[in-house]
Formats: C-alpha cells, sequence, structure tokens
C-alpha cells in the first residue's frame, strides 16, 4: 500500500505600529514612524509519498513482537524537547502551552527584557535581523511544544507581529522589538474555527482517558497500544480526492486516529504517544523519511531505559497485524527510517535520543500465545493456572544462537535463557498464577493461604516467587483485592488472556 503524507505549515510576518522614544542613552535617537511588512510564506513543509510496504515479503502472520530481559535505573525518565529550547524559545513554548486552545497569544516580550534587539546597516538590515531571531524561535518553540504535547494539534501555520523601537549609532541602526502578538492559524477544512478545535480537544482528551490499555508490563501495555490502533484506524488510500471517502478531515493529527478512526502516520504516532503519555510510559514520535518518503513514528523506552523504534503504521496491514517494526533497533530497521527532525522549513531540528542497535529481544513469545507473560521488571515469567505447555510458546528469534533450559511448570521453577552470540545469559522465575504454595495447581487452598496472607496471619516473602504468584492484581502488595481477584480466577470469572 502506499502511504502519504502532506502537509502545509507557514509564517506571514506583520510589523505594525512602532513606537517612537526609546530610553537608551547609547543611542541615538530617529524620528519614530508607522510601518507594515509581510513576508512571503517562509515555512513550509511538504511530505513526499511513501515508498509502498510490501510486508509479506518479510513477515507473516506468525510473527510476534520480541521481548528484552532487562530493566533499567533509567526506564522511566521523560525525553522532553523542551529541554533543547534557548530561554527565549522556552518563554514561548511555556505562553504557547499555558494559553490552551486560543487563536492570539501575546508573548511576554518587553523593550526592557527582549531577546531580539538586532542592527544593521540599515533599518531595513535591523528589521529584516529581528524577524529572523523571531522567526527560529517561534518556529523552535511550536515544534517543541506540538512534538513534547500531540494534544495540541491545531497549528497549521501562524503569523506574528510586533512592536519596536528603534534608534541609531553612527552609521549602525538598531531594532528592540517588543509587544509580540502570535496567532495561530487553522486548517479550516479541518476546522472551521476555535469554537470547534475546543470542541475536539475535548472530545480527544476524553478519548485518551477511554482508551482500554491491557497488560502488567511496559510491553505488553505498547502491545495493547498498538493493536487497538491497528484494529480501529484505517489507513486512506487515494488522500485528498473523492475517490477516499475514509480519508476526511484531521488525519494527520490524533483526532483523526481517536476520534474518526482514519488517519495517516502522523494520526497513528501522535495518538500512541498520547496513550503511552497517559501510562507514564516515555515515548516521543519522530519525523522523517520512511524508505525515502516523508514519514512519522515513535521511539519508545522500554524497561531497560533503552529506545526502540515503534511504527505503528507500518505495523497495521490491513488484514493483520504485524510487528516487524515493533520495538525494532537499528540493525532490524536496516536504514529503513531516517530522521529529521525538521516540521518546518527553517534550520531548527530537534535532537532524538540514540536508537538501539539491536531489538528488544533475547526471547520471543509466539503469536497468540495463551496466558504467558514476561514481566521484565522483576524477571518473572507470569503463567496461567490452565497452562501446562508454556515453554512451547517462547523461543529465541532466528537472529540469535544460544539456548533455552527449563524446570517443570510451577510457582518458583527457573527459565534460562543463552544468548550464543553475547555470551548474555538471563534467568526468569516462573510464577503460577495463584499458584502461592507452589503445587503446580490453583485450587481454594492457594485461597486460604492467600487470605491468611493479606490478614497478616501468614507470611510471603516479598520478591519470592510465592508473593509473586500470589500477587494477583500486580500492585507489589498481598491484599484483600487479590483475594478478590483469586475467588474470581478460581470460578472462571477473570482472565489475563
Amino acid at each position: 500500500m502506499k502511504r502519504t503524507i502532506y502537509k502545509v505549515l507557514y509564517v506571514v510576518t506583520a510589523l505594525c505600529v512602532f513606537l517612537s522614544v526609546m530610553p537608551v542613552t547609547a543611542v541615538a535617537l530617529t524620528d519614530g514612524f508607522d510601518g507594515y511588512v509581510e513576508s512571503e510564506v517562509i515555512e513550509s513543509i511538504e511530505f513526499s509519498p511513501e515508498t509502498e510496504i510490501e510486508t509479506t515479503a518479510v513477515v507473516s502472520s506468525s510473527f510476534t513482537a520480541e521481548k528484552f530481559y532487562s530493566n533499567g535505573s533509567d526506564a522511566d525518565t521523560a525525553y522532553l524537547f523542551y529541554n533543547q529550547l534557548t530561554d527565549s524559545q522556552k518563554t514561548i513554548y511555556d505562553t504557547f502551552i499555558t494559553a490552551g486552545v486560543a487563536e492570539t497569544i501575546v508573548l511576554p516580550f518587553t523593550y526592557e527584557d527582549t531577546p531580539y534587539t538586532a542592527s544593521g546597516s540599515s533599518y531595513d538590515d535591523a528589521l529584516s535581523a529581528a524577524m529572523s531571531l523571531i522567526s527560529l524561535d517561534v518556529v523552535a518553540a511550536l515544534t517543541a511544544a506540538c512534538e513534547d504535547n500531540p494534544m495540541y494539534f491545531w497549528v497549521s501555520g501562524y503569523q506574528y507581529s510586533f512592536s519596536y523601537y528603534r534608534g541609531s549609532s553612527g552609521s549602525t541602526y538598531y531594532v528592540y522589538p517588543c509587544n509580540i502578538t502570535l496567532t495561530i492559524t487553522l486548517d479550516t477544512d479541518s476546522y472551521a474555527d476555535f469554537t470547534v478545535v475546543q470542541t475536539k480537544y475535548d472530545e480527544l482528551l476524553k478519548a485518551v482517558e477511554n482508551f482500554v490499555v491491557n497488560g502488567i508490563n511496559r510491553y505488553e501495555k505498547i502491545k495493547s497500544i498498538n493493536d487497538t490502533l491497528c484494529d480501529t484506524v484505517t489507513y486512506p488510500e487515494n488522500q485528498g480526492t473523492s475517490s477516499s471517502p475514509d480519508y476526511g478531515p484531521m488525519a494527520h493529527e490524533p483526532t483523526g486516529a481517536l476520534l474518526n478512526g482514519s488517519a495517516v502516520c502522523e494520526g497513528y504516532a501522535e495518538a500512541f504517544k498520547l496513550i503511552c503519555d497517559r501510562e507514564g510510559i516515555p515515548c516521543i514520535t519522530v519525523v522523517g523519511t520512511g524508505n525515502g518518503g516523508g514519514h512519522k513514528w515513535n521511539y519508545v523506552k522500554m524497561d531497560d531505559g533503552l529506545w526502540y523504534l515503534v511504527d505503528v503504521t507500518w505495523n497495521d496491514q490491513i488484514t493483520s497485524v504485524y510487528y516487524y517494526w515493533f520495538a525494532i533497533g537499528t540493525e532490524r530497521d536496516n536504514g529503513g527510517h531516517v530522521t529529521t527532525g525538521k516540521l518546518y522549513s527553517s534550520d531548527f531540528s530537534l535532537t532524538y535520543p540514540t536508537l538501539q542497535s539491536e531489538n528488544y529481544s533475547l526471547a520471543l513469545l509466539r503469536y497468540n500465545a495463551p496466558d504467558v507473560a514476561f514481566c521484565n521488571t522483576n524477571n518473572v515469567i507470569y503463567v496461567g493456572k490452565d497452562v501446562t505447555n508454556y515453554r512451547t510458546y517462547i523461543q529465541l528469534p532466528s537472529n540469535i544462537s544460544g539456548s533455552v533450559t527449563s524446570t517443570a511448570v510451577t510457582t518458583g521453577a527457573k527459565y534460562t535463557l543463552t544468548n550464543s552470540n553475547t555470551s548474555v545469559t538471563r534467568t526468569y522465575t516462573v510464577a503460577m498464577r495463584g499458584d502461592i504454595n507452589a503445587t503446580s495447581t490453583v485450587t481454594d487452598e492457594d485461597y486460604e493461604i492467600l487470605v491468611l496472607t493479606a490478614t497478616a496471619q501468614n507470611t510471603v516473602t516479598d520478591g519470592t516467587a510465592q508473593f509473586y504468584a500470589g500477587d494477583m492484581t500486580q500492585d507489589g502488595a498481598i491484599d484483600g483485592f487479590d483475594a478478590i481477584a483469586l475467588e474470581l480466577y478460581l470460578n472462571g470469572d477473570l482472565s489475563f488472556e
């Protein structure tokens, strides 16, 4: 299928009524004047069509995402583009975010504290220099703000105006911009006015709030987000033509994915980030090219503290969900994704974290595995009470030479994976859900032990296999909620599928 993304972002710069008094004794003052300057369209970007992706040539329906085995101390630290900005750019970013859904934003730059003093051999030169300074800062601030916060989806372009003082010293002319006003422009095909934007903004936040995410660890959660988006969002073909009724408005934004069920890569990637943000999973959107065409995707920091690539758009192959681009490193991507960091045509580019070279993998959980899950935080394999052959669902991926050894399916059993290529060995502890007495079965006796433990009449040591088996709710404690969960589990009213 051909995947295409197209967006034009522009700047129209207006210089408004100017002030005539400048209290700077080092510069000779000239008479003030009224003037108006409008620039040509200077900020635009067009993402060219992507190369068609023939996924069936590289993956099959039995391929599933891979799982790593480590946990790092830096796993929860977010990555904010805000931190790449200068002080003046951060001021614009903060003002934009604080304003929320607003068409006009007044930036807090005064003459006494302006960062945009500019000089030239004429006033025109000085004005041009000031415009360049302001333009770069606005582009940087809006780029970082919208990429850090995809819920700010409505920026299609902007214009800005400012007053300024002017003066000269010898043959050097100065301007001192202040009272800068930023006006956001909309894609009126998608949003007629800011009243519509406010409505869609409220609906988007509600959709994010109600988005169901399953899983007990980071891997399972991002897989759940990926799968749900692939199941509920359609990638429109023949974009922008009457033959594409599913294209509609908002396809380049998370509103398209989460409200309309139709989006191109921007919509997929930004929706994915919004849900990851809600779950506390560090995630960013990445802009660049995919197989040579304009594209957007995600980086996710996994629980080993490293960054991996997720491309939900390419994982959505209409008839199936593939995982070839799920939590992968640069070696598998093989140059398919190239970052640019540019949303506008200015010189500002975002800097991205370093992508891990290897995939998020040592072991692989086969497609449609039953109640089997890795938890990389505590190095446990959780197994359902009716799963007696969990080992048949776990294997080493084809690109890793190694071995697997394991013991019986019971709480406390060990499962060891060895990567012969790197001499890395990882041992998991098996915890059968509810099997707190480690007998390989889950019965009323386990329930009685769990109730005694929850009421402090029995002790199960934290961090043991028995503790993980009894902590049904995965909240780090054995309490009454776990007793309720185990009772439901024994009666067949609770499932971990």
